[in-house]
């Protein structure tokens, strides 16, 4: 089980061992029967045995008679017996048949049957001194399906071995992975090219693990507003008899223009390991596009592995900025990033990257693209202000919702009319200034997150 990128050779060894196996066990060799009557035939009967085994007689033949041909000449038996010239000996071939099993070492013997008197002669026999008929391939081709050339020849005598190595590599394209996992298999088989002998099938498996990234991103910003208020009046000043009352308009405007401050996204990434007993050592980065903006990480843990009842372990990282991540475990990391006057849409991937610390090729997983934007501010000041304009006018609340245009940081004006009777005494009343209250300042954070 390796990581993306990484390699390891694997040792193959085939071996081939000559089976010698004895059949075919049998005794063989010649009888000699000698007529030492010099005018008179004999007519003799020859038998053979070991043990209970009787032997095969075969051709029986005596020396050249008067044919001039030079060759022995063959006798035929007659009603199971042979006939013998005078001054003549018989020479009669045997075999005796013992099975595929080797009998113990022996004694063979022949019997001459001579007017009803057996005549037997013995000879011994063993194994060790036997002749032996070898049948079969002495050298024989092995092949392996994982070579294309032959591995060589095999031959009688010890065992022969053929020894090889195959590096297998684990991919460094991360698509062919599901689930941060790939899994390849390779059958092996030798064979012997002259008797079609297959050797017994070797699999390897390899299983190779790539990180498995994810991550959040929670954009947050403050909108406060500011207001301005105006009063005015049809009239700046009257002169009224004694008793004269008029009707006096005076109109109350407020304004209001907002301020987005303090943008920030934040939020975080989880890094797995899947591979089920070792320790993966990755470089992690996040990124804020389309200004690729680089992100810090923030602190990050996992879950209790030390069993010191802290929950969870924070994982500090390495000297070169990188982390290890136990076996089968998910790193968490938080981040938080401020940004300066950020406008239109944007995204937010991590990435996390292997085989920084040795000369393999990088592996480079990323998360999923966030995407995130700042249209509606997560706090909000001074939305809402209580207008009054005493005594002429009763106290009314003025919201930028009231007022609002949608697409708008700056709200139009909002006016208030209210009337007040003047009446003629020893003086002339002038018209009042209106005045503006900030009620206690309100918050409004409508949770939003992507």
């Amino acid at each position: 089980m390796l990581f993306a990128g990484e390699n390891r050779g694997t040792e193959y060894t085939v071996t081939v061992t000559p089976v010698v196996t004895d059949t075919d066990f049998e005794v063989y060799g010649t009888i000699d029967v000698a007529n030492p009557h010099p005018t008179l035939a004999m007519v003799v009967g020859v038998a053979d045995a070991i043990g209970d085994e009787d032997a095969t007689i075969g051709t029986c033949t005596v020396p050249d008679g008067d044919d001039g041909d030079s060759e022995p000449d063959v006798v035929v038996a007659v009603a199971g017996e042979y006939s013998v010239p005078a001054l003549t000996t018989l020479t009669c071939g045997y075999v005796v048949e013992l099975g595929d099993t080797k009998p113990a070492d022996g004694t063979n013997t022949a019997t001459v049957s001579f007017n009803s008197i057996d005549f037997p002669a013995t000879d011994g026999f063993a194994w060790g001194s036997a002749t032996i008929i070898e049948v079969g391939d002495k050298t024989v081709e092995v092949t392996d399906t994982n070579k294309v050339a032959a591995l060589g020849n095999a031959g009688q005598g010890p065992a022969t071995e053929f020894v090889y190595s195959i590096n297998f590599t684990c991919p460094t394209d991360i698509t062919v992975y599901e689930d941060g996992v790939w899994t390849y298999q390779l059958d092996n088989t030798a064979s012997i090219t002259e008797t079609d002998q297959d050797s017994n099938e070797v699999t390897v498996d390899l299983t190779c693990y790539i990180p498995l990234v994810s991550k959040d991103a929670h954009p947050t910003f403050t909108r406060d507003w500011d207001w301005t208020i105006e009063k005015t009046s049809t009239i700046s000043s009257l002169t009224l008899a004694t008793g004269q009352e008029h009707l006096v308009e005076y109109e109350v405007t407020v304004s209001a223009t907002s301020t987005d401050s303090l943008w920030n996204v934040a939020g975080s990434i989880g890094v797995t390991n899947p591979h089920p007993t070792a320790a993966m050592t990755v470089a992690i980065t996040d990124d804020i596009d389309p200004d690729n903006i680089a992100v810090t990480l923030g602190t990050c843990t996992v879950p209790d592995g030390l069993d010191d009842g802290v929950e969870p372990d924070v994982i500090a990282p390495n000297g070169d900025g990188t982390y290890t991540i136990p076996a089968d475990t998910t790193l968490t990391c938080a981040y938080s990033k401020d940004l300066v006057d950020p406008s239109g849409d944007y995204t937010n991937t991590a990435t996390a990257t292997l085989n920084t610390l040795n000369d393999i090729a990088d592996v480079a997983v990323s998360s999923d693209a966030v995407p995130f934007d700042f249209d509606s501010p997560t706090t909000v000041d001074d939305e809402c202000i209580d207008v009054s304009d005493s005594p002429n006018c009763s106290a009314r609340c003025v919201s930028t919702t009231s007022i609002a245009t949608a697409s708008s940081r700056s709200r139009p004006a909002s006016r208030c009319r209210c009337w007040s009777a003047v009446t003629r005494s020893s003086s002339t009343r002038r018209p009042s200034p209106g005045t503006m209250t900030r009620p206690s300042r309100r918050r409004s954070r409508p949770g939003r997150s992507r």
